[in-house]
């Protein structure tokens, strides 16, 4: 109940019945909001969990996040009807290595039949040695200028460039270790 005083600063029955159900309609309202609220921070949640997981993984992922349906997938290759394209044989062959089969179906122990020859070319590429080319020079000083002199050969490098050659050769090392290639 009311006192005398609340009653009159509410009102009538009526005027307490429409402040009553507005203030339903705002809890409702209100309460929706939540409810979107509530599912917009676990959508965050989740991107940010995910984006943690992506932050931690080594290698960038080479799988897609979704799967592109069977029928918009390109076929792989050359289109049809376009003309094949083959690399010639090489002029000189080195070696010839037969490579026998066994006779017999390694699967069921059968004879197998209508045997093929195929040509399979390797070109290895031979590793490159360095020449090591010895110069002799002179030098003397001048007792006029007090100068010092050298002596020089056009294929001798300068001194600079001599320094330069040094670190080119020592950063292709590194290089070549670090990519594990074969000099």
């Amino acid at each position: 109940m009311l006192s005398p005083v609340e009653a009159e600063l509410v009102g009538s029955d009526e005027d307490i019945k429409s402040l009553l159900a507005q203030v339903l309609v705002e809890v409702g309202e209100l309460r929706e909001e939540n409810r979107q609220l509530r599912e917009r921070v676990s959508e965050l949640e989740d991107e940010v969990l995910e984006a943690r997981r992506a932050a931690k993984r080594q290698a960038a992922p080479f799988r897609r996040k979704e799967k592109i349906p069977q029928e918009k997938q390109k076929k792989s290759g050359r289109k049809v009807g376009h003309e094949p394209a083959f690399r010639e044989p090489p002029q000189q062959v080195d070696r010839t290595i037969e490579v026998s089969l066994d006779r017999h179906c390694p699967d069921c122990g059968s004879t197998l039949e209508d045997e093929r020859s195929h040509e399979h070319y390797v070109v290895d590429i031979p590793p490159i040695l360095p020449v090591t080319t010895k110069y002799i020079t002179k030098s003397a000083s001048c007792p006029c200028c007090n100068q010092r002199w050298n002596s020089a050969h056009p294929s001798l490098p300068s001194f600079p460039a001599a320094i330069n050659a040094g670190i080119q050769l020592t950063l292709v090392c590194l290089l070549s270790l670090q990519a594990r290639l074969a000099l």
